[in-house]
């Protein structure tokens, strides 16, 4: 789970930085709003901050595995033979460690999806005055450029939103959501 975790803000923030790449090549033809190389450093910087702290948060939020027994025990005992059989899992108790730490990588994606849409509103509005600048054809470029990019991040926020969602409904704890899911 944590290298699924680690691959999905990975690709997401990966792609955001593709849409960083395309608006620094547009603002450079433009000669105009052209970010600054700190503020590129930046985002990297906090790109690496966020992918590092919530694989890291993550990870120290599993359950002591000398423990997960003994709490499937006390919890669902109607479900220990199937985990017995089991050659491994884990278990994430909804602690206070763990709701911060959903919390943290939740407030890094909206801060990431910010910054996505800033830069996203600036691209498209440099896009409209490189219109008369450029030729048709090197218009189109980049315009399906960026609808290209666009496209890659939607289908990669389809693998985001489900599991967001699955963790959203097992903290707040609808009637049996935990055990309907072993």
């Amino acid at each position: 789970m944590i290298v699924i975790v680690a691959c999905i803000i990975y690709q997401i923030e990966s792609m955001i930085f593709c849409f960083v790449r395309k608006h620094q090549a547009i603002a450079s033809i433009l000669n105009d709003t052209v970010m600054p190389r700190w503020v590129v450093w930046s985002l990297f910087g906090f790109f690496a901050f966020d992918l590092i702290t919530v694989v890291g948060m993550y990870s120290q939020s599993v359950m002591d595995p000398k423990l997960q027994m003994e709490y499937v025990r006390e919890n669902f005992p109607e479900y220990i033979s199937g985990f017995e059989s089991l050659p491994n899992f884990s278990i994430y108790d909804a602690n206070a460690f763990f709701v911060a730490t959903v919390l943290f990588a939740v407030t890094c994606g909206i801060i990431s999806f910010f910054i996505l849409c800033l830069i996203l509103a600036n691209i498209f509005r440099m896009l409209a005055i490189l219109k008369t600048q450029i030729s048709a054809s090197n218009y189109q470029k980049h315009r399906a450029a960026i609808w290209s990019l666009l496209a890659q991040f939607a289908t990669s926020s389809v693998i985001v939103v489900p599991p967001i969602f699955f963790v959203f409904v097992v903290l707040i704890g609808i009637d049996g959501a935990q055990s309907q899911f072993f």
